[in-house]
């Protein structure tokens, strides 16, 4: 199953078994099949996180670490491919964001909410008041992110 002289077996699905590798890019393949499993289990109005790498995590609340070094996988990389399989319905995030962060998480709002065909509610919090939040979580997403206050709370809508 390995090519001769592999010190390591091939896995299926690619080279070193990253999905999809051998029929799309490196920037587009995947470690998995889908991204966060967790994403088919939300019913409307579950709270799902994508965090940095410093967000602290509540007991109790399941961690999908997908953080490999500082800044992989960025935070946006992590929030787009969930944009590809979750239907939100609002998105929460810190007050304390920079100007810049703010921009971009407004514009990706507003081209999820075009995908959707339907707006999203957007609110902040402080910081701290964000953090406290995060308890509630269904599941909260880590990145490699390294970006201050790079966190957003999406919450979860219906497709129909």
């Amino acid at each position: 199953d390995g090519h001769p002289g592999d010190p390591v077996p091939r896995a299926p699905g690619g080279v070193l078994g990253i999905e999809g590798a051998g029929d799309r890019s490196a920037d587009e393949a995947q470690l998995t099949a889908r991204p966060p499993v967790v994403v088919d289990l939300h019913p409307r109005g579950d709270r799902i996180v994508v965090a940095d790498a410093g967000l602290p995590v509540p007991p109790g609340v399941p961690v999908i670490d997908l953080a490999v070094t500082a800044g992989v996988p960025r935070f946006d990389q992590v929030l787009q491919a969930i944009r590809a399989e979750l239907v939100i319905e609002g998105i929460v995030w810190a007050q304390e964001a920079s100007a810049d962060l703010t921009r971009d998480l407004t514009a990706a709002c507003d081209g999820w909410a075009a995908d959707q065909g339907r707006p999203i509610a957007r609110s902040t919090l402080t910081h701290e008041a964000f953090k406290e939040s995060t308890a509630s979580a269904r599941a909260i997403i880590r990145t490699g992110e390294v970006t201050p206050y790079a966190n957003v709370i999406l919450i979860s809508g219906v497709a129909f």
